[in-house]
């Protein structure tokens, strides 16, 4: 039998990731708008005026469960950890550090982590209608990388981020 193929158009949505093509511009981006406001609902989060994703402090204070700390419910911080980490390998570069730093703390989730993941959805929230943004220009292969010193308070380990870009916009982080 023979598969008839047919012209469907530009695509708007691919997974739940949205792509808008400005062909004036010659960019293209893609976000998870939709996505990120659901996730935003789900939890009960109003979006917040961060304009980082975590602050430094929120982020050196992370560390293991102590003694007598009140704990988070260990499955509902999982879940919204894997729909954040979703975001991050899709469309959201700008918050790999936060939520894998985060996700380190999923098998003995605390009131501040949860609390911590909270102020990072209301980030995302607040900015759901950003993405990735590719153009004609810039086809140079970008690179970065960096590291935090010992930043681990429990492990006194390090933490490696890199981005590349290409065409302007993130390709692998």
């Amino acid at each position: 039998t023979m598969v008839q193929i047919r012209a469907l158009g530009e695509p708007k949505d691919f997974l739940g990731i949205e792509i808008k093509r400005d062909r004036v511009a010659g960019t293209i981006t893609i976000s998870s708008e939709a996505k990120v406001r659901a996730l935003a609902v789900q939890l009960e989060v109003k979006g917040s005026r961060r304009t980082t994703p975590m602050s430094p402090e929120t982020y050196s204070g992370l560390r293991g469960a102590q003694p007598g700390e009140p704990m988070a419910d260990t499955v509902a911080y999982q879940r919204a950890i894997g729909s954040v980490q979703h975001l991050v390998e899709t469309t959201r570069p700008e918050c790999a550090l936060p939520t894998a730093a985060l996700a380190a703390f999923a098998a003995a989730p605390t009131r501040t982590h949860w609390e911590a993941l909270l102020e990072l959805v209301g980030y995302l929230g607040n900015t759901a209608g950003r993405g990735i943004t590719y153009g004609r220009k810039s086809r140079t292969v970008q690179f970065w990388c960096d590291a935090n010193f010992a930043a681990c308070l429990d492990t006194r380990r390090s933490t490696t981020g890199w981005i590349v870009a290409m065409y302007g916009g993130a390709v692998s982080w």
